[in-house]
Parts: structure tokens; sequence; C-alpha cells
């Protein structure tokens, strides 16, 4: 069936540029104002921002659209689950959403990678992490990392954040096992990504920038 291609997208909204493609190529009168009215509006414009990823597709009009696609049931939960994934912030959300989208399509390279993403950007340590490979006496080793970062990070956490920069492709292991940073290129994200890590990521810094200043007060 063509329109299980959905098993291939990892954006709601791009999916649905594509079925709309595929609707033109079987019926070149089709149009984003003939889908709304099949939709049960009158007017195209909420179609047609959510098309151009301006609007997010609410839970509604999510299942207005699957009322008018062949998708088998699996099909269907997939594309619920990509709605879903669209719709949060939520850090334990996506990891969750991105978790079941992958045990639909097991072999899918990429589809954790929103979650390291913004794990990279919204927790400090990973960045600390990536500065401490600069050091002269640096060693590849998890007491060493959680003793210069000086924080309460478990071997275990600062192991995932490791694992996370390496398929992030920020750092790698050379041939004796030690860790290196694998260029200063800059890790780009999407938008919706970003902003909201970055958000995390100072109220972390912040709340560091307290622990501080209180233990100077003290010293003081």
């Amino acid at each position: 069936m063509e329109q299980e291609k959905v098993f291939q997208f990892i954006d709601p909204n791009e999916y649905l540029l594509n079925v709309l493609d595929e609707k033109k190529k079987n019926n070149p009168n089709f149009s984003i104002r003939a889908w709304a009215r099949q939709l049960g509006y009158k007017n195209p414009d909420l179609l047609a921002k959510v098309l151009r990823g301006e609007r997010r597709i609410k839970n509604g009009l999510s299942e207005k659209i699957l009322e008018t696609l062949k998708l088998s049931e699996k099909a269907k939960q997939y594309f619920k689950i990509l709605v879903l994934l669209s719709n949060t912030n939520s850090i334990t959300e996506k990891e969750l959403y991105l978790s079941m989208l992958k045990s639909f399509n097991p072999k899918k390279p990429y589809s954790t990678l929103t979650v390291d993403q913004f794990r990279y950007i919204a927790d400090w340590h990973h960045i600390a992490i990536l500065e401490l490979t600069r050091l002269a006496d640096f060693k590849s080793d998890l007491t060493y990392i959680a003793k210069r970062l000086k924080s309460s990070l478990s071997k275990a956490q600062i192991q995932n954040a490791i694992n996370r920069l390496i398929r992030l492709q920020l750092l790698e292991t050379d041939k004796n096992g030690t860790l290196k940073k694998t260029s200063d290129k800059p890790l780009h994200v999407g938008g919706n990504v970003a902003s909201e890590a970055i958000r995390k990521y100072h109220e972390q810094m912040i709340k560091k920038a307290e622990s501080a200043l209180k233990v100077l007060q003290h010293l003081c």
C-alpha cells in the first residue's frame, strides 16, 4: 500500500505533504482546498498552515485526517505517535514516543536523534565533558571525569552522556581507547529542539550559579 510510507517519516507534517503529492499524482485536480473539504472545513487555511509546518497537528485534526487515508491500524498508530511527539516539549515524553516509534521500525538509524540533540543542549555536563577532553591531563576514565565535573552525577549518567556524544559524532575513541573530540564543528539542530533545550540548559546553569554563590557566602 503506497500510503504505508508513513513509517519512513519522523515528522507528521512532512508525511502529510508527501500524501498531498501522491493525491495530486493520482488526481491532478486535487488540492489543499479539496482535502480540507473532505475533513469538513470550508476554509483550507488550517490545513495549509499545518502542511507548511506553521501549525501543529492537534488530536482532533489528526483523527479527521486519518479518516481520509487508507492506512492499516499499525500505520494509524504510528501516525498518532508522530503527532504526540510533535506536540510535546517534555524530554521524558519525547523519549517515550521515540522508543514507541522505534518499536515499529527498529532499524531506523535516526529514531533517537532528536532526544540525543535535546539532551546534549539541555544537560550541561555534555558540553563540560567535551571541554574536559581538551585538558592535557585528560583521562578517559569515569572516576576522573566525575571528579573533574565536581557534581553529583553518577558514573552511569556520565557513561550515558559519553555514549550520546559518540552517537552525535562529537566524540570518538582512538585506537588506544582514548576519548577525543571529533572536531570543533557545531551541532546543528532544529528550532523546536533547540529553543526548549536551551531554556532547560540555562535553568541548570542558574541553579549551579546559585549553589556556588551560597558556598562563597558561607566562606565569607
